[in-house]
């Protein structure tokens, strides 16, 4: 896709991803942790894709193309690094996303963090390079990426029961999901976090499940 195409395809999808955090209420299962209402047909999470078009490919073909009638999809992060088609894989679910916003759900994995991307073997930002440019990549593109993942939420609540996230619980207790909602979106995670928010936000994308 031409970096000019792709350009306005990611500001109308920030300004789609903010517009759903802002404008409904946290109280209202609004914010960062979404309340997604499930439809008619069947919910899908799909874990990591790591930048494998293929997989995507083939889960599209098991389970049907996004509907709001039918097959509903929530990706739980990780689109990019390790493979060598994160920016395709983001368009084809951006491009969805804005035709069926109530069909397809994007939640933000550790991975999508421009830190990360540039420390990652294979990563985001060396594949962006490579098919856009050094120069196009930083100056036009990667802030805007970087834009798009402050944005999507830090995990999402599937018909009010079933709590989807990409890593973990918060370290902290008396938690809630008030609280959750009511995070500020980070455009980048600090290596080395500072405040309570900031370690909730590490914990939600990078805590693994571990014995009592």
């Amino acid at each position: 896709l031409h970096p000019t195409l792709l350009a306005q395809l990611l500001r109308e999808a920030i300004a789609l991803f903010r517009r759903q955090c802002l404008e409904v209420p946290c109280s209202e299962g609004g914010g960062m942790v979404p309340d997604l209402k499930v439809g008619p047909g069947n919910m899908v999470v799909v874990g990591d894709l790591h930048g494998h078009l293929a997989d995507l490919l083939t889960i599209f073909h098991y389970h049907g193309a996004p509907d709001p009638m039918g097959t509903q999809y929530l990706f739980n992060g990780d689109f990019v690094d390790r493979g060598t088609h994160g920016i395709e894989i983001l368009i084809l679910l951006l491009v969805y996303k804005l035709a069926y916003p109530t069909a397809v759900h994007l939640n933000r994995g550790n991975h999508e963090d421009g830190d990360v991307q540039r420390l990652s073997e294979d990563g985001f930002v060396e594949e962006m390079a490579m098919k856009y440019g050094p120069a196009v990549t930083e100056t036009l593109l990667l802030p805007l990426f970087l834009d798009l993942f402050q944005w999507l939420p830090l995990a999402s609540v599937l018909g009010g029961k079933t709590f989807v996230v990409h890593g973990g619980l918060p370290r902290y207790t008396g938690v809630s999901l008030q609280h959750l909602r009511a995070l500020p979106p980070l455009r980048e995670l600090p290596l080395l976090p500072s405040t309570a928010q900031q370690y909730i936000c590490l914990d939600l994308l990078w805590n693994d499940p571990a014995p009592a």
